[in-house]
């Protein structure tokens, strides 16, 4: 057996690292396993930027949006769900022109705030499950 290159010795680190970062979250619950997920994504999104492929940034925005629209407000008269949902869409405005880390960053705090709102874990569990999907599709 040969000994591993750089390369391999640095994927190997971050799944060590991925797999502790998992184990240590999961204490935190479905919560702490979706910002695992989050943390294996956007890192993979910064190593694809640095050599110039802004591809990641972009699909995790897209994916945060999908995610965002599968789970609408229980209560959309409700004042906190009201004034949440003016100040997402002023944010939302001002990101016309940003670029896809900033937007893909804008989505996870929504994301975020939308799992916190749904019944239980419903919302925690589906957004680690597609951040977890995500992830996976950047390892292949």
């Amino acid at each position: 057996m040969r000994p591993l290159n750089g390369a391999q010795r640095r994927a190997a680190n971050r799944e060590q690292h991925h797999a502790r970062r998992i184990a240590q979250n999961s204490s935190n619950g479905v919560k702490g396993v979706a910002t695992a997920w989050s943390e294996d994504v956007r890192r993979t999104a910064r190593l694809r930027a640095a050599q110039g492929d802004l591809t990641v940034w972009t699909h995790l925005a897209q994916t945060l949006e999908w995610f965002c629209s599968r789970h609408p407000a229980t209560d959309p008269e409700d004042r906190r769900t009201a004034r949440q949902t003016y100040h997402w869409e002023v944010r939302l405005e001002g990101l016309a022109d940003a670029d896809p880390k900033t937007l893909a960053c804008a989505w996870w705090d929504r994301a975020r705030s939308i799992a916190r709102d749904q019944e239980g874990e419903t919302g925690w569990t589906d957004l680690a499950l597609t951040l977890k999907n995500l992830a996976d599709h950047y390892k292949q």
